[in-house]
């Protein structure tokens, strides 16, 4: 099937379809953080937002419409979260401590209050169009931080940035989905970890840069 094909079939004009759209992509995401991509289906999402699938229909041709209508969102909800992170006065004047305390526990926040987030992007059976998405979130990404660790550390060089933002990104992928707040005590304790695996790397990086 055709990218085009999976496009959303209407972009709403007025607040009363652009609700519509939002309780279908809202449902859609409840659905994802429950049982994951496979067990979406465009019946199920109708059925959580309390909409006829006629409705449904009406915005989105089909379940990757839906896939692809909730990672834009995701990714535009990203790009605003970045913007107030990486700015030059943290990057180059806040502690070590205060800069990955912070990054964690926002970051944490995102995925915490995104529902869906994780299993869109860190699990399988996600159509082409998604992958493509997730892909650019995390190229995306490693340059953020690529450039918010140039403003710090000056004297490294590009390469070196980059993988440095490779690496940490690499980890907060693996270790966060699994410590976010309200999972319990061992959840806790790993988040405390990560933000001192993260600190001790900075402070690595800080002493090559020297």
């Amino acid at each position: 099937m055709t990218a085009a094909a999976n496009n959303p079939r209407r972009t709403p004009k007025q607040e009363r379809g652009q609700d519509r759209v939002d309780a279908l992509l809202n449902a859609a995401a409840a659905l994802l953080a429950e049982g994951g991509i496979e067990t979406l289906t465009t019946n199920a999402v109708a059925a959580r937002a309390e909409t006829h699938i006629g409705s449904l229909y009406h915005f989105f041709p089909n379940k990757e419409a839906i896939l692809q209508a909730l990672s834009a969102r995701y990714l535009e909800d990203l790009r605003a979260l970045w913007d107030t992170l990486f700015t030059a006065d943290a990057m180059i004047s806040a502690p070590t401590h205060v800069l990955i305390d912070t990054l964690i526990e926002r970051f944490a926040e995102f995925e915490l209050h995104h529902h869906g987030f994780n299993a869109l992007f860190y699990g399988s059976g996600a159509p082409d169009a998604v992958q493509a998405v997730s892909a650019q979130i995390g190229g995306e990404l490693i340059a953020r931080i690529a450039g918010a660790l140039a403003l710090r550390y000056p004297d490294l060089s590009a390469a070196c940035l980059t993988s440095a933002a490779t690496l940490m990104l690499g980890a907060v992928k693996t270790i966060l989905p699994n410590a976010l707040p309200g999972m319990g005590a061992e959840a806790e304790s790993l988040r405390y970890e990560l933000k001192r695996m993260l600190r001790a790397y900075l402070d690595v990086l800080s002493d090559h840069a020297g």
